[in-house]
């Protein structure tokens, strides 16, 4: 579970890199950031879960149990970010 603004390198940066070396490890971006080229570059990256910072501890909780699944969760605020920004 990662933030995009962290002190040395951003959670993208981070999550490239820990894909580099591991590619089964599940990672979620946990932001208030959003700003479709963030919610795009954190899934190109390899995010399985885009939150947004004020969502509820409930999906929080249910996310991870998501991602730790093998599935993707983007709630439907961030869907649709996503959805307009690729379009």
């Amino acid at each position: 579970l990662l933030d995009l603004n962290m002190p040395i390198k951003n959670g993208i940066q981070v999550i490239k890199e820990v894909k580099e070396v591991n590619p089964n490890i599940k990672c979620m971006i946990l932001s208030m950031h959003e700003d479709p080229e963030y919610i795009i570059k954190s899934v190109q990256a390899g995010a399985m879960s885009y939150l947004l910072k004020n969502a509820d501890h409930s999906e929080i909780i249910m996310a991870v149990k998501q991602v730790s699944s093998g599935n993707k969760y983007f709630n439907a605020n961030v869907s649709n970010i996503l959805i307009n920004g690729l379009s």
